[in-house]
């Protein structure tokens, strides 16, 4: 993660889901345990959305 921010987009219409801080310093080390947690966040916050449109599409 290169950003100070990270923004996850919702699955709707181009509508923020949420805004994550990245307070970590620099350099950052992609093996410290904050890192690795903050990754783990902002993944699993991207693919909810994923199984959510996905799951929608179905339905439709």
């Amino acid at each position: 993660m290169l950003a100070d921010r990270v923004i996850v987009m919702s699955a709707g219409p181009g509508r923020i889901d949420c805004e994550i801080d990245i307070d970590l310093p620099r350099p950052r080390d992609v093996a410290s345990p904050e890192f690795n947690a903050l990754r783990r966040d902002i993944t699993q916050k991207l693919t909810s959305h994923i199984a959510s449109s996905r799951g929608a599409a179905a339905v439709s």
